[in-house]
């Protein structure tokens, strides 16, 4: 049985009749020595029509009223998770089982008055489970499906019902609301239930997140190829030779110092990596007064995931460096196969004029999000990389020391493109749509790659009681899930890296700043190299086209600032809205010095902190950090 149709049976064997869905929202104090939901929303998806209770209470008792299976969603479970776990802790009649006790299958076998719920081991809610009088209460995360802020949501999605505003600090009860108070309750339940039900109405909702559901989506367009088993490798394990085992042992004839492989995915995974995200230390925390254009790919993980070759199939190991084991092979054959390789190397230097293109994780001697430059350390660095990355990195560095240590080559996708039909899809229906259609269609073409990449390791976060308030524990899971196929998603990042990479690098002498899919040229009329179209897939948009830059400050990685004749553009990772508008304050006042590293913005930052209760948003100060 193929990967799809094992997953489809197990979730068929439990399967229970579509439940009704609603839409729910709490408004909670500010008070972090008084925390409490004081508003409790909610609407069905089949009237729309709002109600509102008063207390967290109200939420319990709806959920022991309710007579079939029903889904709850939340936009930000994160923040309104924590007041229904902190409620269901205090409560002695809800018993919590740990993530072992209902992780898939084992659902069926909860209890009344069971719950549970998962948070990973990077902090993102997901889910909270209940079951009650025989009937499943799946409270899950919007946000998960529709990755944006409410007020995005609304507007994409044209909804007749828009986020509006209202002040929190002085509210502790619905008998503090105004009129228009009422009404942004209303409204942010009523938007959300607009755009969730528009979602139903063209794709299903059987999914946690929107990458499953775009997976969902591919795997019913391709299936027709009958390539799932080539395209859904888990690459968990590979079973060595005897001989092929004596030679990874054997550290005295041979120099590896590598142990066994048997574990081919965590081996492909070293692999992966994200986005070109760099500044030009030519142009680094510096005042700059010239022109500046910024250009955008449009849709470049589609544009590559559409145009490039992918790995497909189990893995082949070979032994030689690349440039000896396929000498033989002509250009076409070399089309016909995708490779990653683990090397050593010493005593290598970024060449004069050209951009850095690596970095090295989980290495003291180095920080992980610096692009690397010069490695001259007392013994070696190793790397693994895809055939993509391999290439790029002996075109821009000089490399004194370089020993190969393995590599693996794959089947690649020469004679069937395996996401053009699935990209073309969508990216016609973005075309030719507005609203819902154009927003749901973004969302699944940038939403696939990172679903080959999905994680195995089930570690997750759990939830307690300490000195009456609850706090994160850290949990390792023993359980080990299924990859998709991590060496398809380590080649996707990795040829757009190229991408980027090398465009920058034909405007080597303009180029200030790239993320992922962005160029920021300084002083560049006639950029070298870039297709530009406003709507081509993997051609250039000219974002800065109507805004006409003429001064900028690149600080650090996400942290920018672009002035127009008639705009103020700040870009500063973790800044809330509130410290921007601070910061661009400070800016019109004192020039872009105000901008700078150690610059502090004194109660700028709104951070989450658990309290009695739930959580509560607490004002800090910013500091824009090196």
């Amino acid at each position: 049985m193929n990967y799809s149709n094992s997953k489809r049976a197990k979730r068929n064997k439990y399967k229970r009749p579509f439940p009704e869905i609603l839409v729910a929202d709490f408004e909670t104090t500010t008070d972090p020595a008084d925390c409490y939901v004081w508003s409790f929303c909610y609407c069905s998806l089949k009237d729309k029509k709002p109600i509102i209770k008063p207390s967290i209470d109200d939420f319990i008792l709806l959920i022991k009223t309710l007579r079939k299976d029903t889904r709850i969603y939340f936009h930000n479970l994160k923040f309104d998770g924590t007041f229904i776990i902190d409620r269901l802790l205090r409560d002695n009649s809800f018993n919590c089982l740990s993530n072992e006790e209902h992780s898939g299958e084992k659902k069926s076998k909860m209890k009344n008055y069971d719950f549970c719920y998962f948070i990973s081991d990077m902090g993102q809610w997901y889910s909270i489970t209940i079951k009650i009088n025989d009937i499943f209460v799946d409270i899950w995360d919007s946000l998960k499906i529709l990755p944006f802020t409410l007020s995005k949501v609304t507007k994409d999605f044209d909804t007749e019902h828009k986020k509006t505003e209202m002040s929190y600090s002085d509210k502790k009860s619905l008998s503090d609301c105004l009129e228009k108070d009422i009404e942004y309750i209303k409204n942010d339940v009523l938007g959300l239930a607009e755009a969730i039900e528009k979602f139903n109405s063209l794709y299903s909702l059987d999914f946690l997140t929107i990458g499953s559901g775009a997976l969902s989506e591919y795997k019913k367009i391709i299936s027709k190829y009958k390539m799932n088993e080539k395209i859904f490798v888990a690459h968990e394990l590979t079973v060595f030779s005897e001989e092929q085992k004596a030679r990874y042992n054997n550290k005295t004839s041979i120099d590896l110092g590598l142990p066994l492989i048997d574990d081919l995915e965590k081996w492909l995974r070293k692999s992966y990596k994200g986005g070109f995200c760099y500044v030009n230390p030519k142009f680094q925390n510096k005042e700059i007064n010239n022109n500046i254009s910024v250009y955008d790919v449009n849709s470049l993980y589609p544009y590559v995931m559409s145009s490039q070759l992918y790995p497909i199939g189990e893995g082949t190991e070979f032994y030689n460096a690349p440039e000896i084991e396929f000498k033989s092979k002509t250009r076409e054959e070399m089309l016909q196969i995708y490779y990653f390789v683990q090397i050593r190397v010493n005593k290598v230097k970024l060449k004069k004029g050209f951009l850095p293109t690596f970095q090295i994780k989980d290495d003291l001697r180095f920080k992980h999000n610096d692009w690397i430059t010069e490695i001259n350390v007392s013994d070696y660095v190793t790397l693994t990389l895809t055939q993509t990355d391999y290439l790029l990195l002996k075109k821009h560095y000089n490399i004194g020391y370089i020993k190969f240590i393995g590599g693996f080559y794959f089947e690649s996708t020469y004679k069937k493109n395996i996401f053009k039909e699935y990209i073309s899809h969508f990216i016609e229906i973005k075309k030719n749509s507005v609203g819902a259609q154009r927003a749901i269609a973004k969302l699944f073409l940038n939403s696939l790659y990172g679903k080959f990449a999905t994680k195995r390791e089930k570690d997750y976060k759990i939830l307690t009681l300490k000195d009456d308030v609850m706090c994160y524990q850290n949990i390792k899971s023993n359980v080990l899930g299924k990859s998709v196929n991590i060496a398809i998603g380590a080649a996707v990042t990795s040829y757009a890296r190229f991408y980027t990479i090398t465009h920058a690098q034909m405007n080597f002498d303009h180029f200030a700043y790239a993320d992922t899919d962005s160029l920021h040229l300084v002083g560049c009329k006639n950029p070298v190299g870039l297709r530009i179209d406003d709507k081509k897939l993997g051609f250039w948009c000219e974002e800065s086209k109507d805004k006409h830059y003429t001064q900028a400050k690149y600080l650090r990685q996400k942290t920018y600032i672009e002035i127009g004749k008639n705009n103020i553009d700040l870009t500063a990772c973790g800044m809330a809205p509130t410290a921007k508008t601070l910061m661009i304050e400070k800016i019109k006042q004192s020039g872009l010095n105000a901008f700078s590293i150690g610059e502090v913005l004194e109660g700028a930052k709104l951070l989450p902190v658990l309290v009695k209760g739930g959580t509560v948003l607490v004002n800090s100060d910013f500091t824009i950090r090196k």
